[in-house]
Protein backbone atom coordinates (compact mmCIF):
# COMPACT_ATOMS: atom_id res chain seq x y z
CA UNK A 1 0.00 0.00 0.00
CA UNK A 2 1.54 3.19 -1.52
CA UNK A 3 0.23 6.75 0.07
CA UNK A 4 -1.58 8.71 -2.67
CA UNK A 5 0.33 12.14 -2.32
CA UNK A 6 -1.02 14.99 -4.28
CA UNK A 7 0.19 18.71 -3.93
CA UNK A 8 -2.32 20.75 -1.62
CA UNK A 9 -2.57 23.41 -4.00
CA UNK A 10 -3.82 21.44 -7.28
CA UNK A 11 -6.10 19.28 -4.56
CA UNK A 12 -7.73 22.45 -3.31
CA UNK A 13 -8.12 23.74 -7.16
CA UNK A 14 -9.59 19.84 -7.79
CA UNK A 15 -11.87 19.63 -4.91
CA UNK A 16 -13.23 23.79 -6.15
CA UNK A 17 -13.71 21.82 -9.83
CA UNK A 18 -15.49 18.88 -8.34
CA UNK A 19 -17.72 20.66 -5.96
CA UNK A 20 -18.84 23.16 -8.98
CA UNK A 21 -19.37 19.85 -11.10
CA UNK A 22 -21.83 18.17 -8.56
CA UNK A 23 -23.76 21.16 -7.47
CA UNK A 24 -24.45 22.01 -11.38
CA UNK A 25 -25.79 18.61 -11.88
CA UNK A 26 -27.24 18.82 -8.36
CA UNK A 27 -29.63 21.43 -8.94
CA UNK A 28 -30.63 20.16 -12.49
CA UNK A 29 -31.82 16.75 -10.57
CA UNK A 30 -33.55 17.81 -7.47
CA UNK A 31 -36.25 20.85 -6.29
CA UNK A 32 -36.94 21.53 -3.04
CA UNK A 33 -40.19 23.05 -1.94
CA UNK A 34 -39.02 24.41 1.88
CA UNK A 35 -42.47 26.91 1.68
CA UNK A 36 -45.39 23.90 1.83
CA UNK A 37 -46.60 23.01 5.09
CA UNK A 38 -44.59 19.68 4.68
CA UNK A 39 -41.23 20.08 2.88
CA UNK A 40 -40.91 18.43 -0.38
CA UNK A 41 -38.66 16.94 -2.78
CA UNK A 42 -38.60 16.13 -6.88
CA UNK A 43 -36.49 14.67 -8.57
CA UNK A 44 -35.60 14.33 -12.55
CA UNK A 45 -33.88 10.94 -14.13
CA UNK A 46 -30.85 11.38 -15.93
CA UNK A 47 -31.40 9.97 -19.57
CA UNK A 48 -28.33 8.60 -20.64
CA UNK A 49 -29.52 8.11 -24.25
CA UNK A 50 -30.49 11.76 -24.79
CA UNK A 51 -28.43 12.81 -22.23
CA UNK A 52 -30.78 14.93 -20.66
CA UNK A 53 -33.04 15.45 -17.08
CA UNK A 54 -36.34 13.99 -17.80
CA UNK A 55 -40.00 14.75 -16.37
CA UNK A 56 -39.59 15.68 -12.47
CA UNK A 57 -41.11 12.75 -10.08
CA UNK A 58 -42.03 13.43 -6.60
CA UNK A 59 -40.80 12.08 -3.75
CA UNK A 60 -43.60 10.52 -1.39
CA UNK A 61 -41.63 8.33 1.37
CA UNK A 62 -41.58 9.94 4.34
CA UNK A 63 -37.81 8.34 5.31
CA UNK A 64 -36.33 9.29 2.50
CA UNK A 65 -37.37 13.01 2.35
CA UNK A 66 -36.00 12.64 5.97
CA UNK A 67 -33.00 11.69 4.92
CA UNK A 68 -32.89 14.00 2.30
CA UNK A 69 -33.90 17.06 4.24
CA UNK A 70 -30.96 15.84 6.84
CA UNK A 71 -28.21 16.04 3.72
CA UNK A 72 -29.75 19.68 2.85
CA UNK A 73 -28.91 21.54 6.41
CA UNK A 74 -27.56 24.81 5.47
CA UNK A 75 -25.08 26.88 7.94
CA UNK A 76 -24.70 30.04 8.41
CA UNK A 77 -23.59 30.80 4.92
CA UNK A 78 -26.87 29.46 3.87
CA UNK A 79 -24.08 26.71 1.80
CA UNK A 80 -25.64 22.98 1.83
CA UNK A 81 -22.70 22.10 4.79
CA UNK A 82 -23.28 18.40 4.73
CA UNK A 83 -23.85 17.55 1.36
CA UNK A 84 -20.43 19.70 0.49
CA UNK A 85 -18.19 17.69 3.26
CA UNK A 86 -20.21 14.33 1.17
CA UNK A 87 -18.70 15.43 -2.44
CA UNK A 88 -15.38 17.53 -1.33
CA UNK A 89 -14.53 16.97 2.74
CA UNK A 90 -12.07 14.82 3.57
CA UNK A 91 -12.42 11.31 4.49
CA UNK A 92 -10.89 11.35 7.52
CA UNK A 93 -10.51 14.86 9.31
CA UNK A 94 -8.32 14.96 11.85
CA UNK A 95 -8.81 18.36 12.69
CA UNK A 96 -12.58 18.58 13.02
CA UNK A 97 -14.10 15.24 13.15
CA UNK A 98 -17.83 16.10 12.69
CA UNK A 99 -16.25 17.37 8.96
CA UNK A 100 -15.25 14.43 7.92
CA UNK A 101 -17.06 11.81 5.53
CA UNK A 102 -16.51 8.92 8.15
CA UNK A 103 -18.46 10.99 11.18
CA UNK A 104 -21.45 12.02 8.51
CA UNK A 105 -20.91 8.29 7.34
CA UNK A 106 -21.78 7.04 10.80
CA UNK A 107 -24.25 9.94 11.45
CA UNK A 108 -26.64 8.33 8.88
CA UNK A 109 -26.28 4.90 9.83
CA UNK A 110 -27.36 5.75 12.74
CA UNK A 111 -30.14 8.15 12.25
CA UNK A 112 -31.68 6.31 9.34
CA UNK A 113 -31.45 2.33 10.38
CA UNK A 114 -34.54 1.58 8.52
CA UNK A 115 -33.31 2.46 4.91
CA UNK A 116 -29.86 1.42 5.38
CA UNK A 117 -30.47 -1.76 7.23
CA UNK A 118 -30.45 -4.02 3.83
CA UNK A 119 -27.23 -2.94 3.19
CA UNK A 120 -25.52 -3.41 6.96
CA UNK A 121 -26.72 -7.16 6.76
CA UNK A 122 -25.08 -7.38 3.17
CA UNK A 123 -21.83 -6.44 5.20
CA UNK A 124 -22.16 -8.01 8.38
CA UNK A 125 -22.96 -11.45 6.47
CA UNK A 126 -20.30 -11.38 3.91
CA UNK A 127 -17.72 -11.09 6.73
CA UNK A 128 -19.13 -13.84 8.08
CA UNK A 129 -19.49 -16.07 5.47
CA UNK A 130 -15.53 -15.18 4.64
CA UNK A 131 -14.69 -16.62 8.17
CA UNK A 132 -16.35 -19.88 7.53
CA UNK A 133 -14.38 -20.27 4.39
CA UNK A 134 -11.36 -19.62 6.68
CA UNK A 135 -12.82 -21.94 9.43
CA UNK A 136 -13.55 -24.55 7.15
CA UNK A 137 -10.19 -24.29 5.49
CA UNK A 138 -8.52 -24.76 8.63
CA UNK A 139 -10.55 -27.81 9.88
CA UNK A 140 -9.56 -29.58 6.62
CA UNK A 141 -5.98 -29.05 6.94
CA UNK A 142 -4.06 -31.72 9.21
CA UNK A 143 -1.61 -28.87 11.48
CA UNK A 144 -2.26 -28.28 14.85
CA UNK A 145 -4.35 -25.62 13.86
CA UNK A 146 -6.04 -24.30 17.29
CA UNK A 147 -3.71 -20.84 17.34
CA UNK A 148 -5.23 -20.05 13.85
CA UNK A 149 -8.42 -20.62 15.17
CA UNK A 150 -8.82 -18.84 18.10
CA UNK A 151 -7.51 -15.93 15.56
CA UNK A 152 -10.03 -15.82 13.65
CA UNK A 153 -12.61 -16.01 16.46
CA UNK A 154 -10.88 -13.01 18.07
CA UNK A 155 -11.44 -11.19 14.89
CA UNK A 156 -14.63 -11.77 14.16
CA UNK A 157 -15.48 -9.90 18.34
CA UNK A 158 -13.30 -7.56 17.56
CA UNK A 159 -15.14 -6.66 14.19
CA UNK A 160 -18.62 -6.52 16.21
CA UNK A 161 -16.50 -4.51 18.85
CA UNK A 162 -15.42 -1.94 16.71
CA UNK A 163 -18.60 -1.54 15.17
CA UNK A 164 -20.50 -1.77 18.50
CA UNK A 165 -22.34 1.48 18.28
CA UNK A 166 -23.45 1.17 14.60
CA UNK A 167 -24.69 -2.87 15.15
CA UNK A 168 -26.15 -2.25 18.28
CA UNK A 169 -28.93 -0.16 16.15
CA UNK A 170 -29.00 -2.68 13.72
CA UNK A 171 -28.70 -6.48 15.48
CA UNK A 172 -31.06 -7.74 18.10
CA UNK A 173 -28.55 -10.31 19.53
CA UNK A 174 -25.07 -8.05 19.84
CA UNK A 175 -25.26 -8.34 24.06
CA UNK A 176 -24.73 -12.53 23.27
CA UNK A 177 -22.26 -12.19 20.62
CA UNK A 178 -19.04 -12.78 21.96
CA UNK A 179 -20.62 -16.06 24.10
CA UNK A 180 -21.23 -17.35 20.61
CA UNK A 181 -17.90 -16.86 19.27
CA UNK A 182 -16.56 -18.74 22.40
CA UNK A 183 -19.10 -21.64 22.07
CA UNK A 184 -18.19 -22.61 18.30
CA UNK A 185 -15.64 -25.53 18.76
CA UNK A 186 -13.30 -26.74 15.65
CA UNK A 187 -15.39 -29.88 15.07
CA UNK A 188 -16.63 -30.25 11.12
CA UNK A 189 -20.86 -29.91 12.26
CA UNK A 190 -19.94 -26.49 14.11
CA UNK A 191 -18.42 -25.09 11.48
CA UNK A 192 -20.85 -26.49 9.02
CA UNK A 193 -23.64 -24.90 11.07
CA UNK A 194 -22.04 -21.69 11.47
CA UNK A 195 -24.23 -19.89 9.35
CA UNK A 196 -24.22 -16.40 9.10
CA UNK A 197 -28.07 -16.46 8.70
CA UNK A 198 -28.80 -17.99 12.63
CA UNK A 199 -25.93 -16.26 14.18
CA UNK A 200 -27.07 -12.45 14.06
CA UNK A 201 -30.82 -11.40 14.19
CA UNK A 202 -31.15 -8.48 12.57
CA UNK A 203 -34.10 -5.60 14.13
CA UNK A 204 -35.04 -4.46 10.69
CA UNK A 205 -36.55 -6.92 7.73
CA UNK A 206 -37.23 -6.01 4.13
CA UNK A 207 -35.12 -4.51 1.48
CA UNK A 208 -37.66 -2.18 -0.49
CA UNK A 209 -36.68 1.23 1.19
CA UNK A 210 -33.03 0.79 0.20
CA UNK A 211 -33.79 -0.05 -2.80
CA UNK A 212 -36.09 3.01 -3.41
CA UNK A 213 -33.39 5.08 -1.83
CA UNK A 214 -30.38 3.58 -3.86
CA UNK A 215 -32.27 4.47 -7.04
CA UNK A 216 -32.84 8.00 -6.05
CA UNK A 217 -29.36 8.55 -4.73
CA UNK A 218 -27.24 6.90 -7.35
CA UNK A 219 -29.26 9.24 -9.56
CA UNK A 220 -28.65 12.57 -7.62
CA UNK A 221 -25.13 11.61 -7.13
CA UNK A 222 -24.83 10.19 -10.79
CA UNK A 223 -21.09 8.59 -11.12
CA UNK A 224 -22.26 6.92 -14.28
CA UNK A 225 -22.57 10.88 -15.41
CA UNK A 226 -18.92 11.61 -14.13
CA UNK A 227 -17.27 8.76 -16.00
CA UNK A 228 -18.74 9.29 -19.26
CA UNK A 229 -18.28 13.41 -18.85
CA UNK A 230 -14.13 14.77 -19.10
CA UNK A 231 -13.31 12.77 -22.00
CA UNK A 232 -13.89 14.93 -24.65
CA UNK A 233 -12.22 18.81 -25.43
CA UNK A 234 -14.47 21.20 -23.72
CA UNK A 235 -15.72 18.98 -20.98
CA UNK A 236 -15.37 21.05 -17.96
CA UNK A 237 -14.95 18.00 -15.40
CA UNK A 238 -15.24 14.05 -14.95
CA UNK A 239 -13.29 11.29 -14.82
CA UNK A 240 -10.71 11.37 -17.26
CA UNK A 241 -10.18 15.29 -16.35
CA UNK A 242 -9.84 14.08 -12.53
CA UNK A 243 -7.47 11.13 -12.83
CA UNK A 244 -5.29 13.28 -15.20
CA UNK A 245 -4.89 16.43 -12.55
CA UNK A 246 -3.95 14.05 -9.52
CA UNK A 247 -1.25 12.04 -11.99
CA UNK A 248 -1.47 9.00 -9.69
CA UNK A 249 0.68 6.59 -12.23
CA UNK A 250 0.97 3.47 -9.92
CA UNK A 251 -2.12 1.29 -8.41
CA UNK A 252 -1.49 2.27 -4.51
CA UNK A 253 -3.42 -0.41 -3.17
CA UNK A 254 -1.17 -3.15 -4.81
CA UNK A 255 2.30 -1.31 -6.53
CA UNK A 256 2.45 -3.99 -9.16
CA UNK A 257 0.50 -2.22 -11.92
CA UNK A 258 0.80 1.47 -14.01
CA UNK A 259 -2.52 3.45 -14.30
CA UNK A 260 -1.45 6.57 -16.48
CA UNK A 261 -4.53 8.55 -18.12
CA UNK A 262 -4.24 8.82 -21.70
CA UNK A 263 -6.53 10.70 -24.41
CA UNK A 264 -5.43 10.21 -27.70
CA UNK A 265 -7.34 10.84 -31.03
CA UNK A 266 -7.70 6.84 -31.49
CA UNK A 267 -8.26 5.52 -28.35
CA UNK A 268 -7.73 6.55 -24.54
CA UNK A 269 -7.44 4.92 -21.16
CA UNK A 270 -7.34 5.81 -16.85
CA UNK A 271 -6.91 3.75 -14.06
CA UNK A 272 -10.48 2.21 -12.60
CA UNK A 273 -11.66 4.35 -9.90
CA UNK A 274 -12.13 1.88 -6.41
CA UNK A 275 -14.76 3.64 -4.38
CA UNK A 276 -13.31 3.06 -1.07
CA UNK A 277 -16.81 2.91 1.31
CA UNK A 278 -18.78 0.86 -1.66
CA UNK A 279 -21.21 2.77 -3.91
CA UNK A 280 -23.57 -0.19 -3.68
CA UNK A 281 -23.52 0.02 0.22
CA UNK A 282 -23.45 4.12 0.69
CA UNK A 283 -24.69 5.34 -2.78
CA UNK A 284 -24.59 9.00 -0.95
CA UNK A 285 -21.03 8.90 -1.45
CA UNK A 286 -21.01 7.54 -5.09
CA UNK A 287 -19.36 11.28 -6.18
CA UNK A 288 -17.12 11.61 -3.15
CA UNK A 289 -13.72 12.67 -4.28
CA UNK A 290 -11.80 11.75 -1.31
CA UNK A 291 -13.85 8.28 -1.43
CA UNK A 292 -12.32 7.81 -5.12
CA UNK A 293 -8.92 5.95 -5.46
CA UNK A 294 -7.55 5.61 -8.51
CA UNK A 295 -6.73 1.82 -9.06
CA UNK A 296 -5.86 -0.70 -11.40
CA UNK A 297 -8.57 -2.94 -12.68
CA UNK A 298 -7.36 -6.00 -10.55
CA UNK A 299 -7.69 -4.42 -7.28
CA UNK A 300 -10.99 -2.42 -7.99
CA UNK A 301 -12.73 -5.41 -9.36
CA UNK A 302 -11.08 -8.98 -8.76
CA UNK A 303 -9.93 -8.42 -5.38
CA UNK A 304 -12.00 -5.58 -3.53
CA UNK A 305 -15.17 -5.21 -5.21
CA UNK A 306 -17.30 -4.35 -2.34
CA UNK A 307 -15.64 -5.36 0.56
CA UNK A 308 -17.17 -2.60 3.31
CA UNK A 309 -14.09 -0.58 4.45
CA UNK A 310 -16.82 1.01 6.64
CA UNK A 311 -17.00 -1.73 8.83
CA UNK A 312 -13.97 -3.50 8.24
CA UNK A 313 -11.54 -1.15 8.51
CA UNK A 314 -8.56 -1.14 5.72
CA UNK A 315 -5.67 1.48 5.15
CA UNK A 316 -6.87 4.61 2.84
CA UNK A 317 -4.16 5.46 0.66
CA UNK A 318 -4.63 9.45 0.91
CA UNK A 319 -3.43 9.04 4.87
CA UNK A 320 -2.22 5.61 5.24
CA UNK A 321 0.60 3.14 3.75
CA UNK A 322 2.72 0.30 5.01
CA UNK A 323 5.75 2.31 5.47
CA UNK A 324 8.05 0.51 8.23
CA UNK A 325 4.88 -0.85 9.80
CA UNK A 326 4.94 -3.71 7.18
CA UNK A 327 7.85 -4.80 5.12
CA UNK A 328 8.32 -7.57 2.48
CA UNK A 329 10.83 -10.01 3.08
CA UNK A 330 12.03 -13.41 2.04
CA UNK A 331 12.58 -17.09 3.33
CA UNK A 332 13.26 -20.79 3.34
CA UNK A 333 10.27 -22.80 2.59
CA UNK A 334 10.40 -24.87 6.07
CA UNK A 335 8.80 -28.44 6.62
CA UNK A 336 5.92 -26.15 8.15
CA UNK A 337 4.94 -24.38 4.85
CA UNK A 338 5.04 -28.02 3.45
CA UNK A 339 2.41 -29.20 6.36
CA UNK A 340 0.31 -25.81 5.36
CA UNK A 341 0.45 -25.94 1.35
CA UNK A 342 -2.89 -27.58 0.41
CA UNK A 343 -4.31 -27.56 -2.72
CA UNK A 344 -8.00 -26.54 -2.77
CA UNK A 345 -9.62 -28.76 -5.59
CA UNK A 346 -7.97 -32.20 -4.24
CA UNK A 347 -6.23 -31.76 -1.16
CA UNK A 348 -3.13 -32.75 -2.37
CA UNK A 349 0.03 -31.39 -1.07
CA UNK A 350 2.21 -29.38 -3.09
CA UNK A 351 5.83 -29.79 -1.91
CA UNK A 352 8.17 -27.00 -1.71
CA UNK A 353 12.02 -28.03 -1.68
CA UNK A 354 13.16 -27.26 1.86
CA UNK A 355 16.13 -24.86 3.03
CA UNK A 356 17.14 -24.55 -0.73
CA UNK A 357 20.67 -22.09 0.04
CA UNK A 358 21.42 -21.61 -3.78
CA UNK A 359 18.34 -19.10 -3.39
CA UNK A 360 20.63 -16.95 -1.50
CA UNK A 361 22.57 -16.37 -4.41
CA UNK A 362 19.81 -15.60 -6.86
CA UNK A 363 19.86 -18.92 -8.42
CA UNK A 364 16.39 -20.60 -7.29
CA UNK A 365 12.86 -20.18 -7.14
CA UNK A 366 12.96 -21.75 -3.81
CA UNK A 367 11.90 -19.21 -1.49
CA UNK A 368 8.68 -17.19 -0.59
CA UNK A 369 7.75 -13.90 -0.19
CA UNK A 370 6.42 -12.29 2.66
CA UNK A 371 4.74 -9.26 3.94
CA UNK A 372 3.49 -9.07 7.59
CA UNK A 373 2.63 -6.29 10.31
CA UNK A 374 4.59 -5.27 12.85
CA UNK A 375 2.68 -5.15 15.17
CA UNK A 376 -0.72 -7.67 14.39
CA UNK A 377 -2.40 -6.46 17.51
CA UNK A 378 -2.18 -2.41 16.84
CA UNK A 379 -5.01 -1.17 15.32
CA UNK A 380 -2.56 -0.05 12.40
CA UNK A 381 -2.08 -3.63 12.08
CA UNK A 382 -5.10 -5.00 11.48
CA UNK A 383 -5.84 -2.19 9.16
CA UNK A 384 -2.86 -3.50 7.16
CA UNK A 385 -3.47 -7.33 7.47
CA UNK A 386 -7.05 -6.70 6.21
CA UNK A 387 -5.71 -4.34 3.23
CA UNK A 388 -3.08 -7.40 2.79
CA UNK A 389 -5.90 -10.05 2.87
CA UNK A 390 -8.35 -7.92 0.57
CA UNK A 391 -5.63 -7.65 -2.10
CA UNK A 392 -4.21 -10.97 -1.55
CA UNK A 393 -0.74 -9.28 -1.70
CA UNK A 394 1.74 -11.54 -0.52
CA UNK A 395 -0.16 -14.43 -3.27
CA UNK A 396 0.35 -11.87 -5.94
CA UNK A 397 3.93 -11.11 -4.92
CA UNK A 398 5.25 -14.47 -5.07
CA UNK A 399 4.83 -14.11 -8.80
CA UNK A 400 7.67 -11.80 -8.78
CA UNK A 401 10.50 -13.86 -7.42
CA UNK A 402 12.52 -13.76 -11.00
CA UNK A 403 12.29 -10.34 -10.27
CA UNK A 404 13.73 -10.79 -6.31
CA UNK A 405 16.60 -13.17 -7.89
CA UNK A 406 17.93 -10.24 -10.01
CA UNK A 407 17.83 -7.98 -6.89
CA UNK A 408 19.84 -10.83 -4.70
CA UNK A 409 22.13 -11.15 -7.77
CA UNK A 410 22.53 -7.15 -8.12
CA UNK A 411 23.34 -6.75 -3.97
CA UNK A 412 26.52 -9.51 -4.64
CA UNK A 413 28.02 -8.02 -7.18
CA UNK A 414 26.89 -3.93 -6.18
CA UNK A 415 28.41 -3.99 -2.77
CA UNK A 416 29.19 -0.55 -0.76
CA UNK A 417 32.18 0.10 -1.86
CA UNK A 418 31.44 -0.56 -5.75
CA UNK A 419 28.25 1.66 -6.03
CA UNK A 420 31.13 4.31 -3.81
CA UNK A 421 33.17 3.85 -6.77
CA UNK A 422 30.52 4.06 -9.24
CA UNK A 423 29.26 7.72 -7.88
CA UNK A 424 32.86 8.93 -7.88
CA UNK A 425 34.04 7.89 -11.34
CA UNK A 426 30.79 9.20 -12.69
CA UNK A 427 30.32 12.76 -11.57
CA UNK A 428 29.08 13.93 -14.56
CA UNK A 429 25.80 11.01 -14.54
CA UNK A 430 25.11 10.71 -10.92
CA UNK A 431 23.98 13.81 -8.62
CA UNK A 432 24.04 11.71 -5.60
CA UNK A 433 24.60 8.22 -4.45
CA UNK A 434 21.27 7.56 -4.30
CA UNK A 435 20.75 7.96 -8.30
CA UNK A 436 23.50 5.53 -8.42
CA UNK A 437 21.30 2.96 -6.33
CA UNK A 438 18.59 3.76 -8.45
CA UNK A 439 19.97 3.01 -11.11
CA UNK A 440 21.58 -0.26 -10.17
CA UNK A 441 18.34 -1.69 -8.84
CA UNK A 442 16.40 0.22 -11.80
CA UNK A 443 13.18 1.75 -9.25
CA UNK A 444 12.90 4.37 -6.73
CA UNK A 445 13.63 3.12 -3.18
CA UNK A 446 12.99 6.79 -1.40
CA UNK A 447 9.78 7.02 0.14
CA UNK A 448 8.27 9.96 -1.52
CA UNK A 449 8.84 8.08 -5.08
CA UNK A 450 7.44 4.81 -4.08
CA UNK A 451 3.97 5.74 -6.25
CA UNK A 452 6.26 6.34 -9.61
CA UNK A 453 7.12 2.68 -10.29
CA UNK A 454 5.78 -0.75 -10.15
CA UNK A 455 7.06 -2.85 -7.41
CA UNK A 456 9.07 0.24 -5.73
CA UNK A 457 7.94 -0.87 -2.35
CA UNK A 458 9.22 -4.38 -2.52
CA UNK A 459 12.35 -3.17 -4.38
CA UNK A 460 13.17 -0.63 -1.02
CA UNK A 461 12.66 -3.32 1.55
CA UNK A 462 14.85 -6.06 -0.40
CA UNK A 463 17.48 -4.00 -0.44
CA UNK A 464 17.45 -3.34 3.05
CA UNK A 465 17.46 -6.50 3.66
CA UNK A 466 20.07 -7.62 1.61
CA UNK A 467 22.41 -4.83 2.98
CA UNK A 468 21.97 -2.74 -0.97
CA UNK A 469 22.25 0.81 0.11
Amino acid sequence: MIKIRVNEGRMKKIEEKHWKWFWNNYNKTITRCIEAEEEEFYYKKYNEKTKKYDIEEKITDIEIKRFLSYINKTNAQSEPEILKIIIVGKLINEENKKESIRYITENILKKFPKIFCCQIQQSVKSFLKNKKIIMKNIKCSDRNNSNEFNKVKNCIKDYFKINKDILNIYVDTLDDINLKIDQINLTEKQVRNFNENTFIKFKYNGNEEFIQMQKILLNIFNYKLFTDEGKEEGDDWGAYSLLKELDITTCPYCNRNYIHTYIGKEGMCRADIDHFYPKSKYPFLAVSLYNFIPSCHTCNSSFKNVVDTFLLPHLYPYENEFDEEAKFKTSFYTGEDNKNEECEKDNVSQKKEEYDISYLLGNSDNFKIEIKPKDCESETGKKIQNSIDTFQLEELYNFHKDYVRELIKKAIIYNESRIDELYTQYPELFSSREEVLQMVVSNYICDEDLGKRPLSKLTKDICDELGLK
